[in-house]
């Protein structure tokens, strides 16, 4: 069986099996869509070239979800990994959660400690 692997900043990153034509926009639905603060303007789809060398492929999956360009939604090939980072924002987010929220004990938002 061939398959296509999620990664990154998805909700259930795995091993998807790849049964007829699958589009990048499927398989990140098959790992159970994109997480807050995912970068949806680079997804990174990374693939087995000539000699085995990989090729990374970079989309902009904003534009596939909004219906402007859906030359971005690309079929996958077996083996491909789609590859999803976190945004600028999404750092910032973890940045807060992580050394803020969780390290100092004060309460963070309406005066509630």
């Amino acid at each position: 069986m061939q398959n296509v692997y999620v990664d990154g900043h998805v909700v259930k990153p795995g091993t998807f099996p790849l049964l007829g034509v699958m589009t990048v926009m499927q398989s990140i639905s098959e790992a159970g869509g994109l997480k807050d603060g995912a970068r949806k303007k680079e997804v990174l789809i990374i693939r087995r070239g000539e000699n085995g060398k990989p090729v990374v492929l970079r989309i902009n999956l904003d534009k596939a979800m909004s219906g402007e360009d859906m030359s971005q939604n690309i079929y996958l090939a077996p083996f491909d990994i789609v590859f999803v980072s976190k945004s600028a924002i999404g750092n910032v987010n973890e940045f807060v959660d992580l050394y803020l929220r969780k390290n100092i004990p004060i309460g963070i938002g309406y005066g509630i400690p």
